[in-house]
């Protein structure tokens, strides 16, 4: 799957812009929400952006680089899931794969959908970022994906009370690591509570059960706790 997005910089910046272009533009086409859609575009446009600012030299600097670099991860992780999720997919036509830059492949083995739902765990909260764990719920240890996932798509919510209405989450973007940060933007009041959910996705985008939605504050005046809560299927 990496061997599909260039290794060089200015080629795998001019490769994820097309994909985000291509794909934000025929969403419904690509079967890719347009939550996700939108998640794409954001990755892809603060890696290019956070590419620019490097490529001056008057702006290069350690801070900028690893900027870049936190940029450039976040945006390759959702590539992964977008390519897992196009590449297999039967419903779309191979011009379409080859117009997002991805080469089609034939005979492969459909992948069901994860019937297990994550376990998510709160592991810190700085400002308004909050550190999670996502591991298998099935596991004997806390960590790993269980088989046929390829990431965890993860949600979130500000309010006192979680919705049972899926919409009303906020896609944040693919976990492919255990640990994952959900940052809060600075409209969050200080304090206030936060909710974060996630669900296993498979290579052809496919997602199973929602995790039970866990809930901590922002810093910022109120005080951190957790609770664990059902979510409406």
């Amino acid at each position: 799957m990496s061997s599909i997005i260039p290794a060089r910089q200015g080629a795998k910046a001019d490769w994820m812009s097309n994909l985000a272009a291509v794909v934000g533009v025929n969403s419904d086409d690509y079967f890719v929400e347009a939550s996700q859609a939108a998640a794409l575009t954001a990755a892809v446009g603060a890696f290019v952006s956070a590419m620019n600012v490097i490529n001056n030299p008057s702006t290069k600097t350690k801070t900028t680089v690893a900027a870049k670099n936190t940029a450039e991860a976040a945006a390759m992780a959702i590539c992964k899931v977008m390519i897992g999720a196009i590449r297999p997919n039967l419903q779309i036509s191979d011009q379409m794969k080859v117009a997002a830059g991805i080469p089609p492949i034939n005979g492969r083995t459909p992948v069901p959908p994860v019937t297990v739902r994550p376990a998510v765990d709160i592991v810190s909260v700085t400002g308004r970022q909050v550190t999670v764990s996502i591991h298998d719920s099935a596991s004997s240890v806390k960590r790993g994906k269980p088989a046929g996932a390829i990431a965890a798509y993860v949600y979130a919510f500000v309010g006192t009370t979680y919705p049972s209405d899926p919409s009303m989450w906020a896609f944040n973007g693919a976990a492919t690591k255990s640990k994952y940060d959900v940052n809060f933007p600075e409209s969050v009041a200080n304090g206030a509570q936060v909710w974060v959910c996630a669900a296993w996705v498979n290579r052809r985008g496919e997602t199973g059960p929602v995790s039970v939605p866990i809930s901590t504050n922002v810093q910022g005046g109120g005080v951190n706790a957790t609770a664990n809560m059902k979510i409406a299927a």
